[in-house]
């Protein structure tokens, strides 16, 4: 009878951890957020489909004055041995983040942009991986698109401080994007 009592709570908590795994697993097939992730020159954090990166970032853009905001902010990330963006071998890790309407619910996909302070504006992006190669991805190219008050065309206010001078990367881990090629 002592043998029995033993193996229940264990049964339990083996049966309770096997559900949360289950969970989980779930969750991230169905598209639902996963963890929060913050780009920074520090680091290259591995990321997984579903994860929110953020990122935070003053873009400087000429013609400041007539600068009301952004309209879009990409970002796009090549392994090292795809370093040309049009290349075959593999396809780039593209984030791309827009803003809301104000009071507007973030859509399902989470892409957004909130102003802050001294023009830095906090960039949300929500990882959709599909068929991406496992790897290390570097910053390879980025752009950002004015809102103007229209005293100049959103074409006219280049954002002039690129991320591109900073090391910036994501690792995209074998089993995160659903292939390993």
């Amino acid at each position: 009878m002592q043998k029995q009592r033993t193996y229940v709570p264990l049964l339990i908590g083996l049966l309770a951890s096997t559900m949360t795994a289950q969970t989980a697993g779930a969750q991230r097939q169905r598209g639902t957020a996963g963890k929060a992730v913050a780009l920074t020159t520090a680091s290259c954090p591995i990321v997984a489909d579903g994860d929110l990166v953020t990122f935070s970032w003053n873009p400087v853009f000429e013609h400041a004055s007539s600068v009301t905001g952004v309209q879009s902010f990409e970002l796009q990330f090549a392994r090292e041995q795809d370093k040309a963006i049009t290349s075959r071998t593999g396809a780039p890790l593209i984030l791309l983040a827009a803003p809301r309407v104000h009071g507007e619910v973030p859509s399902a996909r989470n892409k957004e942009i909130e102003p802050g302070t001294n023009g830095v504006y906090d960039l949300r992006f929500h990882l959709h991986l599909h068929e991406l190669a496992a790897g290390e991805y570097r910053l390879v190219k980025a752009t950002a698109m004015a809102k103007t008050d229209g005293t100049f065309s959103p074409d006219e206010a280049t954002m002039t401080n690129s991320p591109m001078q900073l090391p910036y990367c994501l690792t995209i881990a074998g089993s995160a994007a659903g292939t390993n090629r």
